[in-house]
């Protein structure tokens, strides 16, 4: 670089002559100027201000259908009240007349340098970030925001109209509506987490970028056909070299007995993995629910697009969190099972250190019977809120890693036994707050307004070893603490010396997290 440097020259007006620039100088140069306009970008937005803007936007449009979900139908889950608004035939005309300029906005504010601010800003904050993916967003009736939120500094959710694109151009105009106050709604119900005044930000909003930029885009199509293939050719057993030879040979495939006959390995054939029917009636299940244009198509070549776009929702998310420095959070388990396979046929991913232990206690709650235990439910906004303020995660975080990274030092690969310590470490913690919850159980105790003993959730603790990350799979179900569900009292008990067991639980993480009001209904 020096020998560069001293053979720069100038022209008889002082001018720097180009030709005595060699290439590396103008690659630095090049890197400098990035760097230049990556800081503009910054310092003309912060996340707070790109969110503040967004969310004022998506008010504007939902924020009464939601004050009206929330105060007079708070039965519904959102994806309900979507369901109600769609129905309504005035309702449903207006939701489809204005949507190409709702997308419209929204793609344009996200192309406007906001989704380059967010996105800059959190590659510049080094602590743990989760990227949701898998879906068109969280369920926000479901724990999986606020357990992420427990573990993780923040989590970053796709943006659902940018994520619904490809339904919106496909569906029926009852759909189209469904989707649109969906994403609406879900959107309402995660403002204050995303407006809170806490920094990092508890969750955020950014799409991925391929939405929006062409060449990341041609990159996405290039990996989704390359996996998709390669999961194509282990379920039919056969090698396709393109996307084209795939579907030529999935045409043929055009009844149920054909695609059964040519299915060489069933166990790779996942439509979804919480149905228990028949071959014939998961895939017809698919075909009803799939929102592809199936009439007159084969079966053969909806289970080929299935093999194809899974891998691609697979590929984004690894490309979205790779981009951000996250760890992949996933809460749909047919999601989940495509992206160990995506894990499978190479992901290009590594991590070491610290970031690899705090991903093993980035643990999820998942529908296996390998290792149970109580854990929180779904905390109110307010609740987890206050527990951000306390500055308490960082605590928590390090009782949940004890020992982890001594054992990812001494065996990098052997996920089954770190998985187990990291379970063996909410399991202690759990048990030990157990106890003194048990001592308080007859008094009324509140935090941010709700009662204590209302967030356990009957769950489970797992891991993927796929080839160097574990991932977050979040399934959990809400349970009342009635006859036939564990009880407080059968954890060992501990914690015997508590003088004042109010202060004490307040005040310690795991007494925060367990202070707030499951009800599995939305808040």
């Amino acid at each position: 670089m020096e020998a560069s440097l001293l053979a720069v020259r100038t022209d008889p007006s002082g001018q720097v002559d180009l030709s005595t620039v060699d290439s590396s100088l103008r690659a630095l140069a090049l890197g400098l100027g990035h760097l230049h306009w990556r800081d503009q970008v910054k310092d003309g937005q912060s996340i707070r201000d790109v969110q503040e803007f967004y969310f004022e936007f998506i008010h504007r449009q939902f924020s009464d259908l939601y004050e009206f979900v929330v105060t007079r139908r708070p039965d519904l889950s959102m994806a309900d009240a979507a369901k109600f608004f769609a129905s309504n035939v005035e309702r449903q005309k207006y939701a489809c007349e204005i949507l190409p300029e709702f997308l419209a906005a929204i793609r344009e504010f996200w192309t406007k340098a906001a989704a380059n601010a967010v996105t800059f800003h959190l590659q510049d904050f080094s602590g743990l970030k989760t990227v949701f993916g898998g879906d068109l967003f969280p369920v926000v009736e479901d724990a999986l925001i606020s357990t992420s939120a427990i573990y993780s500094d923040t989590i970053v959710v796709p943006d659902p109209f940018m994520q619904s694109e490809h339904v919106f151009r496909t569906v029926p105009d009852h759909l189209k509506a469904y989707y649109f106050f969906k994403a609406g709604l879900n959107l309402c119900a995660v403002a204050r987490l995303a407006l809170a005044d806490v920094n990092p930000p508890i969750l955020c909003v950014l799409p991925s970028a391929h939405f929006l930029d062409d060449t990341k885009r041609e990159f996405s199509r290039y990996e989704m056909s390359k996996t998709g293939l390669a999961h194509a050719a282990y379920l039919f057993d056969r090698t396709f070299e393109s996307q084209e030879e795939l579907l030529d040979f999935a045409s043929t495939l055009d009844d149920m007995p054909k695609l059964k006959r040519a299915i060489a390995r069933p166990d790779g054939l996942v439509l979804n993995a919480e149905h228990r029917g028949s071959f014939e009636e998961n895939v017809e299940s698919y075909l009803r629910e799939s929102h592809l244009p199936t009439s007159g198509m084969a079966p053969g070549v909806a289970i080929a697009l299935n093999a194809v776009g899974r891998m691609g929702q697979a590929g984004d998310l690894l490309s979205k969190a790779r981009e951000l420095g996250g760890v992949p959070i996933i809460e749909a388990p047919t999601s989940w099972q495509y992206f160990k396979w995506r894990m499978e046929y190479g992901a290009d991913w590594s991590v070491e250190g610290q970031r690899l232990a705090d991903e093993h206690v980035m643990r999820g709650l998942v529908d296996s019977p390998d290792a149970p235990c109580l854990w929180i439910g779904k905390l109110p906004d307010d609740a987890l809120i206050e527990l951000r303020r306390t500055g308490a995660f960082a605590e928590l975080r390090a009782k949940l890693a004890a020992g982890v990274r001594e054992m990812v030092e001494r065996s990098p690969d052997d996920y089954q036994s770190t998985s187990q310590r990291v379970y063996g470490n909410i399991d202690q913690l759990l048990s030990e707050h157990a106890v003194a919850l048990k001592a308080l159980r007859e008094r009324e105790w509140t935090f941010a307004g709700t009662d204590v003993l209302k967030a356990i959730v009957y769950g489970t603790v797992s891991v993927a070893s796929a080839v160097g990350i574990p991932l977050v799979s979040l399934v959990n179900t809400f349970i009342e603490q009635t006859e036939g569900t564990p009880k407080l009292a059968d954890l060992p008990q501990r914690f015997h010396d508590l003088k004042d067991e109010g202060a004490r639980l307040k005040n310690s993480v795991v007494g925060l997290m367990f202070s707030a009001n499951a009800n599995p209904q939305r808040r």
